[in-house]
């Protein structure tokens, strides 16, 4: 669930999201604040293909998870 995001004109609401293969959510629970990178696949269902818990690893603990372009791994 997320409040409005008025800077993009989205409403509250809940999203649902596929979860890639390879990623672990035994460690969440119903209510942790996380951050997480969705990418669309070509079947044009949405996946979680990355999450932390901002809660109990920090606000940039997705930055440590996530290999960017031009940045080492």
């Amino acid at each position: 669930d997320h409040g409005p995001i008025d800077g993009v004109g989205m409403g509250a609401m809940t999203m649902g999201f596929d979860i890639a293969g390879d990623v672990d959510l035994t460690g969440f629970s119903e209510g942790d604040t996380v951050a997480f990178e969705v990418k669309q696949g070509r079947d044009g269902a949405y996946r979680i293909m990355s999450i932390c818990n901002t809660g109990t690893e920090g606000a940039d603990c997705l930055d440590t998870k996530i290999a960017r372009p031009g940045s080492p791994e």
